[in-house]
Parts: C-alpha cells; structure tokens; sequence
C-alpha cells in the first residue's frame, strides 16, 4: 500500500488517509482527482497496514452515478483491495431500486421530474408515516400502509395543507403500493426507497464514500441520510457541474441534512486546488465561466 500512496499528490493523500469517523466533503474541479480518492479512500479504510484509529467499522459502500462508473470503479479496487466482500459499488439509481424493491434498470437520475426528489416529498411521506403510526398495531407501520395515507391526503389534507401540484401529483400516483411495483414505475423510486428506509431497519453500510455527488437530489439526501451509517461520509463532487437547480446548491445542505460538521461547527469541506488532467490554457479559459470567488483552480500541466 505505501507505493500505491506514495504516487499520490499531497491533498489527495490527506483526503484518503483521515480516520473513518471523520466526514469530509471535498469540493473539486474537473480533473483534481476526485474518482482517484474515492477509490483509493477505500482501499486505505481496509488495507491491514491503514492505523487502527482509521479503520472503519468492517465495511465501506461506495456510491456513483452510473453503471459506467461502477465498472470503472470495480476495475480499481480489485487491484487495490483483496477482499471484495468488505466492500460494494453501487449507482445511486441501482440502489434506491434495490431499497424500493423495484427491479434494475438503466434509468438515470437525471430523467426524474422534480416532485419525485423534492424535500417536499419526504416531509409528505413523514406526515403519512405519523398518521399512520395512530392506528394501532404491534410492529408499526408497514410500507403499504404509509402510501395509502399519503394518497388518503387528497381527501384529508395534513394540518400544513397541501399545494396544488401536490395534489397534481398525488392524483398520478397508482392506487396502492403493489400496483406502484408491478408496473415497475422507476420514476417514483426515490419515493418508495424513501418510506422503505422509514418503514424498516437498514443494516449499517459502514463508511460512505460518494463521488459525483452534486448531482443528488434533496429526497435521495433524505435516504442516504437514513441508512444507518455511523461510519463516516467521504463526499466527492463539484457544485459548479450541478445538472439541475434541483439540487443543493451548497454542501452546507448536505451537512444540515446528514448531521456532520467539523469541530468549529461548521461543514466539512475542503477545496481540492489542483488540476492534474487539463492544461494550464484550457483551466484559464474554463475559468471565466466560474465567478471570481470559484475560480482557484490551478494546473500543473503547463
């Protein structure tokens, strides 16, 4: 393992090589190596020589945003980690399918309308769930019964009301959870992946590490969130490639939401400056589609 990180430029190896339990949030531009630390993060969490402080709690999953990238990233990590049983790959997509008990598919996040992300959507799902836990029972809400009182708030709105696209919305929606599954509706997966994790215990996926990360959504936050990590987060991403203004525009959000901060209580990031793929040329005229203020990134190609 020291000749893998011995090749690794400064900030990438203290980014890869910080305890387990201490989150961080790495802010990068095109080319700084972003992908190359999330792999390598994970093969120093469980490499034997890695110290015994930074080791995580038996497992690291490591998240993407597509298939593409799984096997890319897989390729890595079966030169670098000998057991693949400590570790997984996943897209984003594919696991909120497997959470919502929907098949695989190759539908991209990207293709979800906004009311199937939104903040919006998991405060709804949350009043479901609380009018749902009033009927009595003995082992609480099961999943099927949270999306029947989310449909029932088309007659009996929640105490906060509800907005006319809401409404819209609701009314779309199949009539029953099974009906949701058999027409496998990938569309609505983040939904049922989001009152799957509240209706049921998630086993704790160990450290998390996700790349491409400014492309999530706040609902994916939301199950991300819930999965029962206490493990840590390693959080890749640039927030100037956002694909959509439906998503976080600051890791600030994304700290909020998941509950990290560093010690002085404010988010973990740190600010990757150093651009190792492009030219000196291409990064300077990159730049002036970036305000001033986001324009640090320097090359060491000339």
């Amino acid at each position: 393992m020291s000749a893998v990180l011995a090749t690794l430029q400064s900030d990438q190896y203290e980014a890869i090589t910080k305890p387990a339990e201490e989150s961080q949030i790495l802010q990068g531009h095109p080319g700084t190596g972003k992908t190359i630390i999330a792999a390598h993060r994970a093969a120093y969490l469980l490499n034997s020589e890695a110290p015994k402080s930074a080791k995580p709690n038996g497992h690291v999953l490591i998240l993407g945003p597509t298939t593409e990238y799984v096997k890319h990233v897989q390729s890595a990590l079966r030169q670098l980690i000998d057991d693949p049983l400590r570790y997984s790959v996943q897209a984003v997509p594919s696991l909120l399918e497997s959470l919502a008990g929907l098949p695989q598919s190759t539908v991209p996040t990207s293709s979800v309308v906004w009311e199937d992300v939104s903040e919006e959507l998991a405060r709804l799902v949350d009043s479901a769930l609380s009018n749902a836990k009033k009927n009595p029972g003995n082992e609480g809400p099961k999943a099927d019964d949270v999306y029947a009182k989310l449909l029932r708030f088309l007659q009996e709105p929640p105490p906060t009301g509800l907005d006319p696209e809401w409404v819209q919305y609701l009314r779309r929606l199949p009539a029953t959870l099974k009906q949701v599954k058999k027409r496998q509706e990938h569309s609505h997966r983040s939904l049922l992946a989001y009152i799957a994790v509240r209706t049921t215990k998630s086993r704790d996926p160990g450290h998390i590490i996700i790349d491409e990360a400014q492309d999530i959504h706040p609902l994916e936050w939301e199950i991300l969130g819930r999965l029962g990590n206490v493990g840590g987060w390693t959080i890749l991403g640039d927030l100037n490639q956002r694909r959509t203004d439906h998503t976080f525009d600051s890791w600030g959000k994304v700290s909020n939401l998941l509950g990290i901060e560093s010690g002085d209580g404010e988010p973990p990031v740190f600010f990757l400056e150093r651009g190792y793929r492009s030219t000196a040329q291409i990064i300077r005229f990159a730049n002036q589609l970036l305000p001033a203020r986001n324009r640090t990134l320097y090359s060491l190609q000339r």
